[in-house]
């Protein structure tokens, strides 16, 4: 759709499945993603239990959206329900038993068969579908935060930076880890120079950011980077844990996530939470934490005041007007 048109909301998961392969990202197919934007990307390789899971998945969430025919003629997939002409209520109340029916379902014959399980690693589906009153990916993302044990350090990347109220008195009221954040710099933000109201969009995330750190500072148990690479945009999102006494992740969330007011409030999100004891895939998730942050430039209160990095005035007029927006 036209930009402005995802204001209100949109389909933002990011999944392809091949045969018994899972591939979780943030990213779309656009020419961009396969030439100089840089995101994430996570392969599950033979693991028919996790394909089937999100293959059904897809299926729920199609049964409960509109169908585009080779005529670009658009109707529900499921006759007596539609997004926008049923009662919000009812479709609400169908789609979301449906959908999260079938993830409950899906959880319980997992948990079952999993009793005797002696693996390594384990994968844990997270879904956020705010139509439907589906927050589990928030309600756990919190959960990781605030629960991270004191020596604990939890690098927290997005491309967007506009953390909601709720992430940002976690951080910095309620969790003891430390935090190292990484965003898009203003040159490798997709919106730079974008044309109308969109042209402002770094501009605010730059002020967003700065209005964090200014809390921030009084914890000290948070630094900030900014993403920069000649020629490249920046959309990698997800968070690595590593525990006190460790130099490697032990965990990370991978997905379409951008932890800001539009993936809590408007957006269909999927995460994925891994949670590993394989030394070699804590060699790798470190490998990708560090090719990531190597790029990364301090931000600090003292670049935020640059004046190249002031936001225009109309900007500061209507970033909060348009925080839940983007």
């Amino acid at each position: 759709p036209a930009r402005y048109n995802e204001l209100v909301g949109l389909q933002h998961i990011k999944l392809y499945l091949f045969d018994n392969d899972v591939i979780i990202s943030g990213a779309n197919l656009s020419h961009d993603y396969f030439t100089n934007r840089q995101d994430r990307y996570i392969v599950i390789s033979e693991c028919p239990s996790l394909a089937d899971f999100y293959f059904g998945l897809v299926e729920r969430l199609s049964a409960v959206s509109m169908s585009l025919d080779e005529r670009n003629t658009l109707t529900p997939s499921t006759p007596h329900l539609h997004p926008y002409l049923s009662t919000l209520q009812s479709y609400e109340s169908e789609a979301r038993n449906s959908v999260w029916g079938y993830y409950l379902q899906a959880a319980d014959k997992s948990a079952q068969a999993q009793t005797q399980d002696t693996g390594d690693t384990w994968v844990f589906p997270l879904l956020g579908l705010p139509p439907l009153a589906v927050n589990q990916d928030s309600t756990v993302t919190r959960r990781i935060l605030e629960s991270a044990e004191s020596g604990s350090t939890i690098h927290l990347a997005t491309g967007y930076f506009n953390l909601t109220d709720e992430y940002t008195a976690t951080i910095l009221e309620n969790s003891r880890a430390c935090f190292r954040l990484l965003m898009a710099h203003p040159t490798a933000n997709g919106f730079l120079a974008a044309h109308g109201l969109a042209g402002g969009i770094p501009g605010a995330y730059t002020r967003f950011a700065a209005m964090f750190l200014e809390r921030a500072q009084q914890c000290g148990r948070v630094a900030m980077w900014e993403y920069q690479r000649p020629g490249w945009t920046y959309h990698a999102k997800g968070l690595w844990l590593t525990p006190p006494g460790y130099h490697r992740p032990h965990f990370t969330l991978i997905g379409s996530s951008n932890f800001g007011a539009r993936s809590v409030q408007r957006d269909l999100e999927n995460q994925m939470a891994i949670y590993t004891n394989n030394g070699h895939l804590q060699d790798v998730l470190l490998s990708e934490q560090e090719h990531l942050y190597k790029l990364g430039t301090p931000f600090s209160l003292e670049v935020a005041t640059l004046p190249e990095r002031r936001p225009a005035l109309w900007v500061l007029a209507f970033m909060w007007f348009f925080k839940s927006y983007f």
